[in-house]
């Protein structure tokens, strides 16, 4: 029986459970607990991804009631040393989309918090037309390059949002270099910190990513310790509580659902790059 393209883009969800309940107990806490948004709308849609604005709201206050410091990825490798006792966390958004120029900064603004924006560069002002729900609007240049004159971090997230494994270096390093300098062109300071599409990475596409001259990325949980330079950060969704945000930071149980429930939804969004297959893919 031939798998269709629904079945095949759902596996990593199925593939995601069974690793939850065997490799749940491998993961460590790291030194700078770090969390990953998408998009922050008043009404969230269909997508997993967008988280309400008001639920937003109330996370940053209880992340300044806690004395939390946000950290921008930048920061946090650079840190030789955190001050003991001190509650630092890693806010980062992924896609760059314009929702979080309206919604998410000024909220962060105003609590005096910052963040990395991994920006998409081949689709700044465009939507985004590489995903399955294609109606989500980019930032646009002059946008990013507000972002970072507010003291936010731009960082990459590839031109096209292509899944690294499937392509040869060449398209490799093209996908990161070229993201690299239309960034720089448009803030005008140096790009070093990187996110990779669908969390898809290895060896491999960081050593190349190196070469190209990042020096920091971050990881969906569950790689903790790896690679120097390398952040792990937990996906945070619709269906999140402000208390299952703030468990995803400090809970060190071995078992957890809240960690369960982001680590499953981490594998179906591979998912993604299966239902949107690219004539350049190949499995290197």
């Amino acid at each position: 029986m031939i798998a269709t393209p629904f079945l095949l883009a759902c596996s990593p969800l199925v593939l995601g459970a069974g690793a939850t309940l065997i490799f749940g107990r491998r993961l460590r806490k790291p030194p700078v607990p770090g969390l990953l948004f998408h998009s922050v709308v008043p009404k969230p849609r269909a997508e997993m991804a967008h988280f309400p604005r008001g639920r937003f709201e109330k996370l940053c206050d209880a992340l300044q009631q806690r004395n939390y410091r946000t950290l921008t990825l930048h920061e946090a490798s650079n840190a030789s040393a955190l001050p003991p006792g001190e509650k630092t966390v890693l806010l980062t958004f992924d896609d760059g989309l314009q929702s979080v120029y309206r919604h998410a900064l000024p909220l962060l603004d105003g609590c005096g918090f910052r963040a990395t924006v991994f920006c998409v560069s081949g689709f700044y002002g465009e939507d985004s037309s590489w995903d399955i729900f294609p109606h989500n609007r980019h930032l646009t240049r002059e946008e990013i390059r507000s972002i970072a004159q507010s003291g936010h971090e731009i960082g990459s997230h590839t031109c096209t949002h292509a899944y690294l494994p499937y392509l040869d270096d060449q398209s490799v390093r093209r996908e990161l270099s070229n993201s690299k300098k239309l960034l720089e062109n448009i803030i005008g300071k140096a790009v070093t910190s990187l996110s990779f599409p669908y969390g898809g990475w290895n060896q491999r596409i960081w050593e190349i990513a190196q070469e190209t001259g990042y020096t920091a990325a971050t990881l969906y949980r569950g790689h903790v310790g790896v690679l120097k330079g390398l952040f792990p950060v937990q996906g945070v969704h619709r269906f999140d509580s402000v208390d299952d945000v703030l468990a995803k930071l400090t809970t060190t149980r071995p078992l957890s659902l809240v960690r369960a429930r982001s680590r499953m939804m981490t594998h179906f969004a591979r998912g993604t790059p299966v239902w949107k297959y690219r004539k350049e893919y190949v499995k290197v």
